[in-house]
């Protein structure tokens, strides 16, 4: 029989026959939390991955075992909004346009390398970085491409 109610970030009590069982529940953090959308029980979404992930991944066990229990939401589109208010980093559209700007400025430094010794900047490059502005601009993306190699004297 269940004596209280279960809310994660509290320490609740459960009778189970009669044993008395602590159960420690992990601190609600947007940046590190998952959900359970729309009823399906087979994966979870995490805000730290920005991803689904199996319910076997090792971080969500992990987790688990710590005490965390995901959030059952109704749609991606009500998760799109906890993370608008929340932390946008975590919906995965923010956080693959965060790592395209990231990447585009570290490439700044390796083009203006490249100029400063008088190199023309390989087509590999230019791809890459169109890549990378395209996905900060919109264009659906679930990862960054390969960074291309440096070239030698960068």
């Amino acid at each position: 029989m269940i004596t209280s109610v279960i809310w994660p970030a509290i320490a609740k009590s459960l009778v189970a026959g009669t044993m008395l069982v602590q159960m420690q529940f992990l601190p609600y953090d947007p940046a590190n939390w998952y959900w359970e959308v729309g009823g399906n029980a087979s994966r979870v979404y995490s805000s730290a991955r920005a991803a689904y992930v199996s319910r076997n991944d090792p971080a969500f066990v992990e987790w688990s075992k710590n005490g965390g229990v995901p959030t059952k939401i109704k749609s991606e589109a009500e998760l799109r909004e906890v993370f608008t208010q929340q932390y946008p980093a975590g919906w995965s559209g923010e956080a693959i346009k965060q790592r395209a700007r990231a990447a585009l400025a570290a490439s700044d430094s390796i083009i203006l390398g490249m100029y400063e010794n008088d190199m023309k900047v390989p087509p590999n490059w230019r791809k890459y970085r169109a890549v990378l502005r395209a996905i900060v601009n919109g264009e659906p993306a679930t990862e960054l491409p390969p960074q291309p190699p440096v070239p030698p004297g960068i």
